[in-house]
């Protein structure tokens, strides 16, 4: 296992140590105190407590799921179609919808806290004209362009479904073809067809911390337009068949280099 997931599992637990400490420490005075708002302070403490946990719980799976990484590129070094469950399967997940729950616990999180501070803190800062109303008041409206991304992705989902390649062959190789089946939902008509891209890219990291800095290059790229009339409809969701070729002189996909991947 690379000792940098080792490092960032206990990175991630220290920083997830705090949240579970101080939030248990928060809602046991709350709770002693007693009184009609006795609960909020409970609430907001055990909302803490269970970042926490959630942190420190993300920092032992990762090192599960990294070791297990590590297993199969140790069984498959030369078959990099075979170190992600999904592609030794045939096929390409596409968004995951626990993406789209962590997304909304995020925002969930975030909005308690604006709206609690803001609603504790404003009405003084207002009474007072104090200018650092102005500043409390960046969190609650970024809490609404958060929760606005969050809304955006659960309707994509609602909207698509869950995305799937269902590969024709595996690998994909320079010279052939990239062949499939993309699985999806289509509530409306697509009298126009469905316009699809292939590009090859690679992604350059340079510098470290602020200086640092990401550039993609395009390598290669085909578009393509799927008549409507080649798009299948079934029961649960739509079928667009796919097919590029691929040039024989295209890179190869690697990401060995981190800093530098195609």
């Amino acid at each position: 296992m690379r000792s940098s997931s080792i490092i960032g599992a206990i990175l991630l637990t220290l920083f997830g140590l705090p949240f579970l400490g101080m939030g248990l420490f928060f809602a046991s005075v709350s709770a002693s105190r007693g009184g009609p708002q006795a609960w909020i302070g409970v609430v907001f403490g055990l909302f803490f407590a269970c970042i926490g946990l959630g942190l420190m719980s993300a920092s032992i799976v990762g090192v599960r799921l990294s070791k297990q990484q590590d297993e199969l590129k140790a069984a498959n070094p030369d078959k990099p179609w075979l170190w992600r469950k999904d592609w030794a399967e045939g096929r390409a997940n596409g968004g995951d919808a626990r993406t789209n729950i962590t997304a909304w616990v995020l925002t969930g999180f975030w909005d308690f806290v604006s709206i609690f501070v803001a609603s504790n803190v404003l009405p003084k800062l207002l009474r007072n004209g104090d200018p650092k109303a102005l500043l409390v008041l960046i969190f609650p409206l970024a809490g609404v362009f958060i929760t606005a991304l969050a809304v955006r992705g659960t309707l994509r989902i609602w909207r698509y479904g869950r995305t799937t390649f269902q590969c024709g062959t595996v690998p994909f190789c320079p010279g052939g073809h990239v062949q499939g089946v993309i699985h999806l939902k289509l509530p409306t008509a697509i009298p126009h067809g469905t316009d699809l891209r292939l590009s090859c890219k690679r992604r350059i990291v340079t510098g470290s911390g602020k200086s640092q800095s990401v550039n993609e290059i395009i390598l290669w790229q085909d578009e393509k337009n799927i008549p409507a009339e080649s798009v299948t409809r079934g029961f649960t969701d739509a079928e667009i068949p796919v097919d590029f070729a691929i040039p024989p002189d295209a890179y190869e996909t690697n990401g060995d280099d981190p800093n530098d991947r195609v």
